[in-house]
């Protein structure tokens, strides 16, 4: 009978314990005469944030892997072709026609950071002009100090440029998808 007794009280307090969810308290007594209970959970924790979880499923994978390529302003009149020459960097050229017998090239690159954007410096902007034959006639570089941003978005593949030097203003860039 004991044995019993001492098996079902052993059972009952089990239960209690699992039902009051692992958790257990603690007494902090830093401050003399002033209890505080803190009550602390034993079970897992959550399991930390993903730091890629704010990168949009444009981007399931390397960004890398995935921005390089040819783009379109939304005027048509640019067109970028967007490589990675380095881990973490990227690098544009920027072509812009100027009439029917110009174009401005912009060459840029810069460190791509978490945010998806990168800030640039050192830029060189040059113009093109072709002679009616369609070769060039005169290649003249403006300047190479060129700064500026990128910023890509995170809902689709496109990015917004600005070049600080030129004045040029924000032109947005998307993806071809037509590319080879």
């Amino acid at each position: 009978m004991k044995k019993t007794v001492c098996l079902l009280l052993t059972l009952m307090f089990a239960l209690t314990l699992t039902a009051c969810g692992s958790q257990t308290e603690k007494t902090d007594s830093e401050t003399p005469g002033e209890k505080t209970t803190v009550r602390e959970s034993t079970e897992s924790s959550p399991v930390e944030e993903d730091p890629d979880a704010n990168v949009s499923p444009i981007y399931k994978q390397d960004p890398f892997a995935v921005i390089p390529g040819n783009y379109t302003a939304a005027d048509g009149k640019a067109t970028a072709t967007v490589t990675s020459p380095a881990v973490d960097t990227l690098a544009f050229e920027i072509t812009k026609n100027d009439g029917s017998l110009g174009r401005v090239v912009w060459t840029l690159s810069g460190i791509l950071d978490d945010a998806l954007s990168l800030t640039f410096q050192n830029a060189s902007m040059k113009e093109i002009t072709y002679n009616e034959s369609g070769e060039i006639a005169k290649e003249e570089i403006k300047y190479t100090d060129g700064s500026g941003t990128v910023v890509f978005d995170r809902e689709a593949l496109r990015f917004t440029w600005e070049d600080a030097k030129s004045g040029q203003g924000a032109l947005v860039f998307t993806f071809d998808e037509n590319q080879s």
